[in-house]
């Protein structure tokens, strides 16, 4: 979640860190300065996480959230982790930074 403003720095750096990854994908609420090409096993998605995320439950071994500390109201952020919880696969990991 949240991609880097749209320029997919975060699924790029995963898809060079973890290259046998089956797929990486990327969430961004703008997908306009994604450079070209995308690498085969980076998705992008454009969604709003303040909106629902259009992912099935338990779809993702691993959600990584960062940069929206400022984008999110305070009064959003329990609403925002359920949504993380509920993408992520029972005993998957979630980890949300601001940095």
């Amino acid at each position: 979640m949240g991609t880097g403003t749209g320029t997919g720095i975060w699924a790029f750096e995963m898809h060079a860190l973890f290259p046998h990854a089956l797929i990486v994908v990327g969430v961004d609420v703008s997908l306009q300065s994604l450079p070209q090409p995308v690498p085969p096993t980076c998705v992008f998605v454009r969604a709003n996480v303040l909106e629902g995320l259009p992912f099935p439950d338990g779809q993702f071994t691993s959600t990584h959230q960062r940069l929206l500390v400022a984008a999110i109201p305070a009064q959003a952020w329990p609403g925002v982790v359920r949504e993380l919880v509920r993408v992520t696969r029972p005993g998957g990991g979630i980890m949300s930074t601001r940095l």
